[in-house]
């Protein structure tokens, strides 16, 4: 039957009941191009024909426009006019070309693969209700550097959020990626790294290159399973700061280390194998109001008597001196024991302590503020609670000498046998 161009084609159904088959061909004659359909007043608008049977069967190319589908493959062909050309494959893989797809449904499996040679080389896979999972590295707002292998991505801008799908761990990067053999900047510019492994914290940095380039990337801070944290700064720079407080940093060599804020009067140094201030006379030991319970040596050295290191100097007065003696009560004593730290963890080594320092809190001397003992002012230091051992040992001193002399100007004067000189 030849193709109509009326405006309605005469489609005779079965009259209800009976048998009567439709005239389909009727209609199929008609589907195809027509070369005076009219477009304004949409009358016999062209489509091509559909068919299906095995690929086998499919017949020769010629009509454009009419698509074929193959039973046995799933695969759909359009006719170009001269030849079949593969558009969607059915079934378990689609391969669309040329397609816009709106608001598209997928069920299983999205699958995404290089041209022309259409191998899948990345998938989005439906892993459950409202869960995806993506095998392949992902660039948000642009294209993922290419990581190697065993890493996977996701990557914005020069940021990527890195692991590995059959290890513990998971890291961040800013500008550095990892090809496989090397670490390489994205752009020109340092680089930093921050990772969590089986059960530890680190942080890397990698000196400024430029882009392309090979980065070294070295640890700065390490925090174990069990809590210990290392600092590995840079040679010659300040290990921790806390801004006006505190800083730890190296000083002349890698064995000097800088205790103190940095530019304040309260530095010391770890100098080898001696704790010692900033500089010479630096910083004091203690105070008379926050003092030391005791120091323990094997051996010392008391410094600081020299004449350069003094002024204003007066002889004391003997007198005085004796008098402070004879207006102080000399008595024995023991001081208290030091409070016990909380915790039962130092309960050992609290007693342990009070054992070893129990003959070093027997002494003998004079009681500051005390209503039952009387001492001179010449002893102890002006805030009446602290005492100075070479202050005091100068005012008994002073008084022995005076003592001592009287006694030899009175020695002179009786003779060597005790008897007065003559006259």
């Amino acid at each position: 039957m030849a193709y109509t161009d009326t405006a309605n084609i005469p489609l005779h159904m079965p009259v209800p009941g009976s048998k009567e088959p439709a005239q389909i061909a009727l209609l199929n004659e008609n589907c195809v191009t027509l070369s005076t359909h009219d477009h304004t007043t949409g009358k016999a608008l062209a489509i091509g024909r559909m068919r299906s049977g095995l690929a086998a069967n499919r017949p020769a190319a010629g009509s454009a426009g009419n698509v074929y589908f193959s039973t046995d493959t799933g695969v759909f062909n359009a006719d170009t006019g001269t030849a079949w050309v593969q558009f969607l494959t059915g079934g378990g893989q689609a391969t669309v070309t040329g397609w816009t797809l709106v608001d598209p449904i997928v069920r299983d499996i999205l699958s995404f693969g290089a041209k022309p040679t259409g191998t899948v080389d990345a998938t989005i896979t439906r892993t459950g209700a409202g869960a995806l999972r993506v095998d392949t590295n992902l660039g948000v707002g642009m294209a993922p550097t290419a990581w190697g292998s065993p890493y996977v991505t996701t990557q914005v801008g020069v940021m990527a959020l890195y692991g590995q799908p059959a290890a513990v761990g998971v890291g961040v990067r800013a500008n550095s990626y990892y090809d496989g053999t090397n670490n390489l900047a994205i752009i020109t510019g340092a680089a930093t790294d921050v990772s969590l492994a089986n059960g530890t914290f680190n942080v890397y940095t990698a000196p400024s290159v430029a882009a392309g380039a090979i980065q070294t990337m070295t640890q700065r801070i390490g925090l174990a399973q069990t809590g210990t944290l290392t600092l590995t700064p840079a040679a010659g720079a300040t290990a921790l700061i806390v801004p006006s407080l505190f800083s730890v940093a190296p000083v002349a060599s890698t064995t000097d280390v800088q205790l103190g804020a940095a530019g304040a009067s309260a530095q010391m140094r770890i100098v080898a194998t001696a704790l010692v201030p900033f500089s010479d006379a630096f910083v004091g030991l203690g105070s008379s109001a926050i003092r030391w319970a005791s120091v323990w040596a094997s051996s010392g050295v008391v410094s600081g008597s020299s004449f350069d290191q003094k002024h204003d100097l007066s002889p004391l007065d003997p007198t005085a001196c004796a008098q402070a003696v004879l207006d102080t009560d000399w008595i024995s004593f023991v001081y208290n024991d030091p409070p016990q730290p909380e915790g039962e963890q130092y309960a050992e080594a609290y007693q342990k302590m009070l054992a070893e320092t129990a003959p070093a809190r027997h002494q003998n001397g004079y009681v500051l503020g005390s209503p039952d003992h009387k001492v001179s002012d010449l002893f102890g230091l002006s805030d009446r609670r602290s005492k100075n051992d070479g202050a005091d040992l100068a005012v008994v001193a002073c008084a022995l000498q005076a003592a001592l002399r009287r006694l030899a100007a009175l020695e002179g004067q009786s003779g060597p046998s005790g008897q007065q000189p003559a006259s």
